[in-house]
């Protein structure tokens, strides 16, 4: 059967090389005046479905000719322009080229991989159609339109080339991967890979806004020395830890109160006014996830909790929509858990993402898994399709090194005082999650690694090992970060004394 089925190949093939050749001559200029083609330089992109969230890729992952052309969960297309307007989309690393099956331009044709002979039918037109996605015409039927085929979305569903109807099963959106290329639509829809490189070392300003019940109960506060601290030390990123819940009102419309609102005000222009990024997150919502409420929290009637989620993101996002895009970015929750698990996160995180964007339809939306963003819990994740959506982990392997003598984490954290690092199985703890991370993200996500640190009553010399260590690792993966925290019981600058644990700031910034 294997046999038959390659000869039939083949002898297409050979069909298509001779229709090419004849057909060559349909792209003409007045096609191409038309097509309102995009600006796309020469590089290797990410092409995925608007429907499904699903890449365009190859049956086998195979680059050869004669492999089928599919949407599956991997892929990247080598783009090339032709010089004129149209592009070639081929296999990286190959000659194989994307093109019509037997050169036919009616709806139903089979889009398959041939060798590349610049032909009409391997000639395709890269078309914006808003929202930062664009349509994938062949050129020589601009009237055409490549289609998941019943817009399935399964692991490997034929894609087919049908007459244009604009629905998402023929509308993709291209990312760039690597620092080849540029976006279709850098105006509407910067690179979410260029964004999380933006990022870049990052600080957690943690146990500050989101203490309970106010600022400043758990020992620190915001100061402008923080802020010249973290610029001193060369952070590129700051992360907000917010808790909103506790100064929102119980009922609706859940209005947050103004001065706490100011005080992340200035948090936001201290940071931007020093060159720097800002994360905003939710931190703390207890009650959201089903767990106990720290001290000084309130519970509210539990049949709104979702709703004041919702609710306080559209404040957020409504207070900030003006700041910018690519330098303010937006966190809808930190680390869900327990109740928020699994199904639940995917239709809270929907909700909150969808809220955000009727305000701030361009602005970089930092979002992650259930099970205190851990990697392991991203196979149940389904983040929104969006171009501007960055993937955060957090990673505190080894744990019983990095949460020893916690006084959240009972008695069983004291049985862990004395605990070294790190050793090869230690780093190899250290690694997994980002390796987790990176292979279920493939060239779709960038990872950013919002969290990570070890408690002061590790051994320091441990501690800063630990630290360089996971800063080394990450990087090496082309994963960002930000260590936790500044300036408490994780800190590297020491508010009390004023002065930096050097080693500790060195091991992360290099100094």
């Amino acid at each position: 059967m294997q046999f038959i089925f390659n000869q039939r190949r083949r002898l297409r093939t050979l069909d298509t090389t001779l229709r090419m050749i004849s057909s060559a001559a349909i792209v003409t200029s007045s096609l191409l005046a038309a097509s309102s083609a995009l600006a796309v330089t020469d590089g290797t992109y990410t092409i995925t479905n608007a429907c499904n969230g699903k890449t365009l890729g190859l049956r086998d992952g195979n680059p050869n000719p004669w492999d089928d052309v599919v949407v599956g969960n991997t892929g990247a297309w080598d783009v090339r322009s032709n010089g004129d307007g149209t592009f070639i989309l081929r296999a990286p690393g190959s000659q194989s080229a994307m093109q019509t099956a037997y050169a036919n331009t009616a709806s139903g044709t089979n889009v398959d991989m041939w060798t590349y002979a610049g032909g009409a039918t391997q000639r395709w037109l890269i078309q914006d159609t808003g929202n930062g996605q664009v349509k994938l015409s062949l050129a020589a039927a601009q009237s055409k339109a490549l289609d998941l085929k019943n817009a399935g979305d399964g692991g490997e569903t034929d894609v087919w080339l049908y007459d244009d109807n604009g629905s998402c099963a023929q509308r993709w959106t291209m990312s760039v991967n690597g620092t080849s290329g540029t976006p279709t639509n850098p105006g509407a829809t910067a690179d979410a890979f260029a964004m999380q490189k933006k990022l870049g070392r990052g600080i957690n300003f943690g146990n500050i806004l989101e203490a309970s019940p106010n600022e400043g109960s758990w020992g620190v506060s915001l100061s402008d020395e923080l802020f010249d601290k973290a610029k001193e030390a060369g952070f590129a990123t700051i992360r907000l830890p917010v808790r909103w819940s506790n100064h929102a009102q119980a009922a609706a419309p859940y209005t947050v109160d103004e001065a706490f609102f100011q005080r992340v005000d200035y948090a936001v222009n201290a940071a931007l006014a020093r060159g720097m990024n800002i994360v905003i997150n939710m931190h703390h919502y207890r009650q959201l996830c089903g767990e106990n409420l720290d001290g000084g929290e309130t519970a509210v009637n539990a049949n709104v909790v979702d709703d004041r989620f919702v609710a306080m993101w559209a404040q957020i996002a409504a207070r900030h929509k003006d700041q910018p895009k690519d330098r303010v970015l937006f966190e809808p929750y930190n680390e869900p858990n327990s109740g928020c698990n699994g199904a639940r996160w995917n239709t809270l995180s929907k909700r909150a993402f969808d809220e955000i964007r009727k305000t701030n339809p361009d602005r970089f939306v930092v979002l992650g898994p259930s099970s205190w963003n851990g990697a392991d819990a991203l196979k149940d994740f389904t983040p929104p399709n969006d171009p501007r959506v960055i993937i955060t982990i957090h990673n505190y392997n080894p744990f019983r090194f990095t949460h020893q003598g916690a006084s959240w984490g009972g008695g069983e954290a004291n049985s862990w005082l004395g605990t070294q690092c790190c050793d090869a199985s230690q780093v190899a703890d250290i690694v997994r999650p980002m390796d987790v991370a990176k292979q279920w993200a493939g060239t779709r996500w960038p990872i950013w690694l919002g969290e990570f640190g070890a408690f002061e009553r590790a051994p320091y010399a441990s501690r800063v090992s630990y630290s360089r260590i996971v800063r080394d690792e990450a990087e090496k993966r082309g994963i960002t970060w930000a260590y936790w925290e500044m300036s408490s019981g994780f800190g590297i600058w020491d508010p009390n004394a004023r002065t930096w644990r050097t080693d500790l700031r060195n091991a992360l910034t290099g100094n």
